[in-house]
């Protein structure tokens, strides 16, 4: 017997559910007729209505959590789309900033090459080795725009030194490099522009210090003479400014003072330069 239940247990179940219900309702039916409900009809309904409750209340809050959940994810997807066009609106900015940036710096360059007696064609950096022995730069500008060995490079603030060509620093068709003058090897007549006294600069490889040398100990110089171009030698035309004297010492038994002079150029943010002509030149 046991096992006929066991193998007819789906079809009772559901069947004994059915039977109860039609006996609960007949017994409604016949209550109805006595005017109220019986206290088992009314224990039923309690006992039904409880399921009944948590059965809704849980669709209810699946359906809730999956409005939340759809909510959600359109709100990602807008704070994406938002983030985005932020990224896009900081770019266009850096970009403006970095126009009228460059549009300021060449206006500076034209009106430097309005005051000065010589023909200047600007050129960009493209390259640089400032960290190494030997601080040269590089320009875009070659021997197709008539570039030649020793070419003067200046900047609004001064002088920045003179085009190389030589092995490992060969003039190009469209780019050369340009040997600063803070480097050891390059040197620059020069003199004090307000006593007139003569001297040599010379690179110490610092970004930011010179040497004023062969100027004699007797001479008058103060810390802030500005120093100039002589002219002399033929490269770098007279009246160019160089830098200020930083400091200045003498020693009675030498020759000449020891003069340290400040570069007017600022050699770790140049970006452009302009290349100096004869009026002559193409």
């Amino acid at each position: 017997m046991s096992d006929f239940i066991r193998t007819r247990q789906n079809l009772i179940v559901p069947w004994g559910l059915l039977l109860l219900s039609l006996f609960i309702l007949s017994r409604q039916s016949y209550r109805e007729t006595q005017s109220r409900p019986s206290l088992f009809a009314r224990a039923l309904v309690t006992t039904v209505s409880v399921p009944q409750r948590a059965i809704s209340y849980s669709l209810q809050g699946l359906r809730g959590v999956w409005r939340n959940y759809f909510y959600l994810v359109g709100l990602r997807q807008q704070n994406l789309e938002l983030q985005k066009e932020v990224a896009l609106l900081q770019e266009e900015r850096v970009w403006a900033e970095e126009y009228r940036l460059e549009n300021e710096r060449l206006r500076q360059l034209v009106g430097f090459k309005e005051q000065v007696p010589f023909r200047l064609v600007p050129a960009r950096i493209i390259g640089e080795d400032l960290l190494a022995e030997s601080k040269t730069i590089t320009v875009n500008k070659g021997s197709l725009d008539g570039i030649k060995p020793g070419t003067v490079a200046v900047a609004v603030a001064g002088v920045v030194g003179q085009i190389l060509d030589e092995p490992g620093s060969l003039i190009g068709l469209n780019a050369s490099q340009v040997l600063l003058i803070i480097d050891r090897n390059s040197r620059v007549d020069a003199l004090v522009q307000r006593s007139r006294a003569r001297g040599v600069i010379r690179g110490t490889g610092a970004l930011d210090r010179l040497e004023l040398q062969y100027v004699e100990r007797t001479a008058d110089v103060v810390a802030g003479d500005m120093v100039i171009c002589s002219g002399l030698g033929g490269i770098f035309p007279k009246g160019l400014m160089i830098g200020t004297v930083a400091s200045v010492a003498s020693d009675p038994n030498e020759l000449s003072l020891h003069l340290e002079v400040a570069p007017s150029v600022n050699f770790s943010h140049l970006e452009e330069v302009l290349i100096v002509f004869p009026e002559s030149a193409p």
